[in-house]
């Protein structure tokens, strides 16, 4: 082999990849035709979304980077009711406007995805999953005084599916390493519209 073989492979393979832009440092577990000749999110637009995903959520967080959660996902219109108000106890408030609702399956078994509510949940008063119209997406819809929660950003929309960001929130709870705490679980997402 010549001179500096293996290491002379390895730097022209990272110099080959480097020009290439992904949004994600994992693209390969999410399928590139959810972000592929993708645009911003549009809110006017969110309505849309509605149909059957598979859905795969990616970790970027600790010694869990590159690991994945896969499952499905529904999407459907949301009521008048629904769209502008949500209930708290036996009272109703006026909340934003969530266009969309609907449940996710997830197998979370190899991922910390911090949820407390049941993103299952086909219930319209308590849904799994609510769709913002600033294309923020609630798993696993929490209304409570504390508990954990998990909230998708739609970055891109094409018309195979919609990829983004996705972060958690534990509450109260903190975790640590080491004596470091940890950021919260973090990582990447992408939705692969199926017929």
């Amino acid at each position: 082999m010549a001179r500096g073989g293996p290491s002379l492979v390895l730097g022209l393979l990272a110099a080959s990849c480097a020009g290439r832009f992904s949004p994600f440092p994992h693209r390969d577990q999410c399928d590139a035709s959810a972000s592929s000749d993708g645009v911003p999110f549009d809110s006017t637009r969110a309505p849309s979304l509605a149909g059957q995903y598979r859905l795969t959520v990616v970790s970027d967080w600790e010694d869990e980077r590159g690991r994945s959660a896969r499952g499905t996902l529904t999407l459907q219109r949301t009521d008048t009711l629904h769209r502008f108000y949500e209930s708290f106890g036996k009272r109703w408030y006026r909340k934003g406007n969530r266009p969309l609702w609907g449940w996710a399956e997830l197998r979370r078994k190899d991922v910390m995805i911090p949820w407390t509510a049941d993103p299952a949940s086909h219930d319209p008063d308590h849904p799994g999953v609510l769709l913002h119209s600033s294309g923020g997406m609630e798993l696993g819809v929490w209304r409570g005084f504390d508990g954990s929660s998990v909230d998708l950003e739609i970055r891109s929309v094409s018309p195979n599916g919609f990829a983004g960001t996705w972060s958690s929130d534990l509450g109260i709870v903190a975790m640590w390493k080491d004596g470091r705490r940890l950021p919260n679980p973090h990582g990447h997402f992408c939705a692969v519209r199926q017929p």
